[in-house]
This record gives structure tokens, sequence and C-alpha cells, in this order.
């Protein structure tokens, strides 16, 4: 990479900051001890590693319920949606949830258990839409909290309030790894019976995840040795979970200074590409700022990627886990995006440590390579 690198593809991965790489370090290097050893050396790190998973209960606001640390959020979604779900349960989720979700929803279906997608009107989710969808035998709602393409933000929390009025014993299940250090997670107050958390998404390290479940018993995933209290047998990626907090605590305390900076980015970058001709802004009724998605008629996005980290300046076309898949994206699909725009897609996302003069040469950008494109397509 050059000396001037502009990256704009903070909702696939992060950079992660000092605090967590020094504590990354330090576990191995320093506690690097099997916390399931019986000497003393062992059980300081067991010790140090609880007294970290009660540091971010308390970062959550977790009152009941536990936090379980996985490899990632992929991970975590499996273990609470296969670890809940058998032939027979019905399962409410989404038309445009990620593929972690989506893919599982696919596989549970072809082994018994009955699924409805829901369809965003607007972008988000309804509730009235998942409670008329509401059955007998409905065992779990799985709707993520902000959507990983467009930044829609779902209010899942008065979903999973009224489904639970109208049926006590079902569960809510939420993919909270584009919300945290976005919007406040208050899991004291939420009715919900467990949510996925990917560090990496908040400057923290891939390979890591958490999941928080309540008020549910779940069949493990992964068996072995009984770890994370016999739910994911494995030895502890010590660490990872150092590391971990240390990005969550992060998160949370830049969270009004994200918002703020990446407002400010995200109108200076549309006001700069506003008089491009056959522009679609891809949003939700009710979005955050740090993702803008944008679709331009009779242009090819990933040969707009392409161009542009020509530049340095490196964006995405639509979900990490996605654009190597080529695709058609369900979100925009959802959205009604029109086929002439589907293909020229571009997803850029922000963080607090972009900068005003980034948007503004990225902007330049991709005005003049959306140009470009479409002379040599002609």
């Amino acid at each position: 990479m050059g000396d001037y690198m502009v990256y704009l593809d903070n909702a696939a991965t992060t950079k992660p900051n000092d605090n967590v790489i020094n504590a990354y370090l330090e576990a191995q290097t320093i506690l690097w001890a099997n916390p399931s050893a019986p000497h003393s050396f062992g059980e300081e790190i067991h010790f140090k590693l609880e007294e970290t998973r009660k540091k971010i209960k308390r970062l959550l606001d977790v009152e009941d319920g536990e936090i379980y640390f996985t490899s990632s959020a992929t991970e975590s979604i499996n273990t609470f949606l296969r670890g809940v779900l058998n032939p027979g349960d019905h399962l409410i989720t989404t038309s445009y949830e990620h593929s972690a979700v989506y893919n599982v929803a696919e596989y549970l279906k072809e082994r018994g258990v009955e699924v409805t997608f829901i369809e965003p009107k607007d972008g988000n989710i309804l509730a009235g839409d998942v409670l008329n969808a509401m059955k007998e035998n409905t065992k779990l709602i799985a709707i993520m909290k902000v959507n990983n393409e467009i930044g829609a933000v779902n209010d899942v929390e008065e979903i999973a309030n009224l489904a639970k009025a109208k049926n006590p014993a079902v569960l809510v299940f939420s993919d909270y790894v584009q919300a945290v250090g976005k919007v406040k997670v208050d899991l004291k107050h939420a009715n919900l019976n467990g949510i996925s958390i990917s560090p990496h998404k908040f400057h923290g390290l891939k390979g890591t995840g958490i999941l928080y479940v309540k008020g549910t018993d779940i069949k493990p995933l992964i068996l072995g040795g009984g770890q994370e209290m016999k739910m994911r047998s494995s030895t502890e990626n010590v660490g990872g979970i150092f590391a971990s907090y240390e990005a969550l605590k992060y998160a949370v305390e830049k969270q009004e200074e994200f918002i703020y900076k990446t407002k400010i980015l995200r109108e200076e970058m549309l006001k700069r590409l506003s008089d491009i001709p056959d522009m679609r802004v891809n949003v939700a009724n009710n979005n955050l700022p740090n993702i803008l998605n944008l679709s331009f008629k009779r242009v090819k996005g990933e040969a707009l990627v392409h161009m542009l980290e020509g530049d340095e300046i490196f964006v995405n076309t639509s979900s990490a886990c996605a654009s190597h898949g080529h695709k058609k994206s369900r979100t925009l699909l959802a959205l009604g995006v029109p086929e002439d725009f589907l293909n020229g897609t571009l997803r850029i996302s922000f963080c607090e440590d972009n900068t005003v003069e980034e948007a503004v040469f990225a902007a330049n950008k991709i005005k003049e390579y959306v140009k470009l494109n479409r002379e040599l397509i002609k």
C-alpha cells in the first residue's frame, strides 16, 4: 500500500486499534497459559478471562443471560439457530439477512424447519408483517438490527416486545454485527433471547465473536472439552477475548463521535456526487449514516471498484461475504432497485477515522470513473 490510502470499506472490516493489538500481544507473550490447566498459571488466565466476561456484560448492560466467546458472528449465528430449531418448528426471518442467517435458514428448511422470509418495506422490517406471519409453531424470530448493505436500522426490540405479547414462548434473535458502536446496545431492557457480535467490525480482531443468550437452552454446535460452560468446546482464544473487550469498550465510548463524524462524511460525499446522472441512493426510512449505498445506471460496479483501487481508494460492491459470489444482492432486489442499476452498485462505508479530505478525494474519483466506465461500455 502507498503513503495515501483511502479505506472506505469499514462495513467489511476495520483496522484494529492499538489497545486491541496490545491486549492480544499481552496474552501471547505474558498471559499465554491454557485457562483450563489446573496449575496456578492456568488459573490466573482463567480468572482474567472470567473478569473480562464480566466487564463485557457491564458494557452491554447484561443483567440476565450469558456471554459466550466464539470464533465469529457466523459461528454465533449457527450456534443459536441450529441449537434451538428442530423439524416442525417455524422460523421467521427476512429476505435481506446476512448470508450467515439466510443460508442457515435455507439449510434448516431442507431439514424440516418451516421458514417464512419477511420482505422489507422501504428498507425496514415492519412489526406488523412479523406479527401477521406468526403461527402456533413459531419457535424463533431472527431479524438483523442493522442491514450490512444499506445501513437500515430495524426496531427489533419493539418487534420482540410485540411478538412476546402475542406468544410469550417465542424466541427472538438479532444479528447485531453492524450495530455495535453505532446504536445503543442495552440488553438489560431488550426482550431478546440472543444476539451475535463481531469485534472486527469495530476495530477488533478477525477470528473473534461474541454470542449473547438469555432464556433458552441451546444444543452446542461444537463438542469437546466443555469450555465456555459447555456451549463452545475448544481451548479459548484468550488474546482474542481480551482484544474483544478493548474493541467493545472503544466502540461504546466512541459511539456519539462515530455517528457525528460519519454523518458529515456521508453528506459531504453525497453533495459532491449529486450531479451524476442516473444515480440512485439506496436507503431505508430509518438508516445509519456510516453506510452509503449507490447504484449507477450503465456502470459495472466491479470495474469501478478496480478503477478506484488504482488510486488506493478501497470500497465494495455489496456485502464482502457475497462480493465474490457474483450474485444479485437480495437487499437491493427487496428495495426494488431496477435491473439496469443493480450491477453498478458501490457500498461505501465510513468510520470515525476517515476524514473529509478523504471523502472529497474519493467522491471526485468516483465521478471521474463513472463517466469513464460509461464511455468504455457504450
